[in-house]
C-alpha cells in the first residue's frame, strides 16, 4: 500500500511518547524546517536489558544535528522509525 497522507508517524502498542506535547513539538520543528524530510526524537528503552539495542539507542541519541544524521545513515538507520515523523 502507498501512504497518501502528507505526514507519516508510527507508534506500536508498547511505545510511549513523552512528554505529552512531544508530537506537537516535533510537528512544529518539521513545519519550521521546510527542507527537512523528517524529524525524530531521542529514545529511552524500557523493559528487560538488551545490550545490543542499548548500544544502538545510545548511538542514535548521540546524533543531534541533520549533518550527524546524514553521516550516520551509512552506519545504520540513524533514527528509530517509532521516534520520527516523515514527510
Amino acid at each position: 500500500a502507498q501512504a497518501r497522507a502528507p505526514l507519516l508517524a508510527q507508534m506500536e502498542s508498547d511505545d510511549e511518547r513523552r512528554p505529552a506535547d512531544a508530537f506537537a513539538r516535533m510537528l512544529a520543528a518539521l513545519q519550521a524546517q521546510p527542507t527537512w524530510d523528517a524529524v525524530s526524537c531521542q529514545a529511552e528503552l524500557v523493559g528487560w536489558p538488551r545490550p545490543g539495542m542499548e548500544q544502538y539507542v545510545a548511538w542514535q541519541n548521540s546524533l543531534l544535528s541533520p549533518e550527524q544524521m546524514a553521516a550516520g545513515r551509512f552506519v545504520e538507520i540513524p533514527a528509530l522509525h517509532q521516534t520520527a515523523i516523515f514527510r
